[in-house]
């Protein structure tokens, strides 16, 4: 059962990689007149002070608001740019791999924990299942596979629009897709699901496109595996080297 899902999925994946107011005037005497003149003097100064000191307010919460607004303005958009920024900056994960064995394949290298243990299987160049997870019923797995693409005339946005048109062919649901460098290279992470067997399985894929070759590194895995896993697998794709 084990060797069975191992094998559906990775063949499964192989095909796929191909593929925003006025004061109130009284009459009287002289004396009224004079206190009604001060009256209406001391009330226009103090409607000119309450005035005045309204328009200073009203201009300091103006300006005390545009404040706020142009600073709330200024971190949305750094915020905005931050978070574009990390969809395209070089993956900086802090990785100790002391412990870690190196595997090399045609072109490139990458290293894991050595719970992941290489395996032979026929339909990719290198192959690594992890050790601890293939107790139960899906042997979760790294394959890496290359691929001639010499006689099509692809840059790695067209690559992978192909990808992605393989998937949906295949129907597999693409749950996002992501550009990711590693040291130094440009590529993109892909995440999707299928059925296997009766159960939901996982595939997160990190491929790239280097002259006429491609190449592809695929975590499968059951759901289960997937939480476990996904992030180790992540710092096991940011070992990945070039030649």
């Amino acid at each position: 059962m084990k060797r069975k899902v191992f094998a559906y999925l990775c063949m499964a994946v192989m095909a796929v990689s191909l593929v925003g107011c006025g004061s109130k005037s009284t009459s009287g005497d002289t004396k009224n007149e004079t206190t009604t003149e001060k009256k209406s003097s001391d009330e226009d100064e103090t409607t000119t002070e309450k005035k005045s000191s309204d328009e200073d307010e009203t201009t300091t919460e103006k300006k005390s608001s545009d404040e706020d607004e142009t600073t709330t303005e200024k971190k949305s958009s750094d915020e905005d740019e931050t978070t574009t920024d990390k969809d395209v900056t070089d993956n900086d994960r802090d990785v100790d791999t002391t412990d870690w064995t190196e595997y090399k394949g045609t072109g490139y290298s990458l290293s894991a924990p050595k719970v992941w243990v290489k395996y032979d299987y026929e339909a990719s160049e290198l192959t690594l299942a992890n050790s601890v997870t293939s107790t139960d019923s899906f042997a979760e797995n790294i394959t890496a596979v290359t691929q001639d693409v010499s006689a099509y005339d692809f840059d790695l946005e067209g690559y992978k629009d192909l990808s992605l048109n393989q998937y949906e062919y295949l129907n597999y649901t693409v749950i996002s897709t992501d550009k990711m460098t590693v040291n130094g290279v440009d590529g993109y992470y892909l995440v999707c699901t299928t059925e296997a067997e009766g159960m939901l399985c996982y595939c997160a894929q990190y491929f790239t496109l280097i002259d006429d070759t491609a190449y592809i590194f695929t975590f499968a895995a059951d759901t289960k595996g997937y939480q476990e896993l996904s992030e180790e697998v992540k710092d096991i794709f940011s070992t990945i080297k070039f030649d």
